[in-house]
């Protein structure tokens, strides 16, 4: 066991998700500050958000027709950097699109999605596994 403790860069989902952002790695690295952030850490921590990266259930992620493969794009450029600064990388699943759990036809913000119970949200068989 390791008694050196890490340091690790965590910038959000918005790296995916808006790419451009100033959680963007690709952004963050260009700044005046990051060389010296660099020197003092190991590890970046990356959200990997799947509704933007695969917004539809049937188009594969990297697909051209994929409405999410220029963030699924942006997503593999910053690996690659980081990795090519010497980082090591957590990816961080982080959400999952409706189409995932069959309930495109829920209203978020409506009261059917407070009458919508967990066990609703997947198939009998996987709730009876759970």
């Amino acid at each position: 066991m390791s008694t050196v403790l890490e340091k690790c860069i965590d910038i959000t989902p918005n790296g995916v998700i808006r790419p451009g952002s100033f959680q963007d790695y690709r952004v963050m690295r260009s700044q005046s500050w990051y060389p010296a952030l660099l020197d003092d850490v190991s590890w970046l921590r990356l959200w990997a958000d799947w509704p933007t990266l695969q917004p539809k259930r049937d188009i594969a992620p990297d697909d051209p027709a994929n409405p999410g493969r220029p963030n699924l794009l942006a997503f593999d450029e910053q690996i690659k950097l980081a990795v090519a600064d010497g980082l090591k990388v957590i990816l961080m699943p982080y959400r999952y699109p409706k189409w995932a759990s069959e309930t495109e036809q829920v209203n978020p913000f409506g009261v059917d999605n407070l009458l919508f119970h967990p066990e609703d949200r997947v198939r009998v068989q996987l709730f009876e596994a759970w």
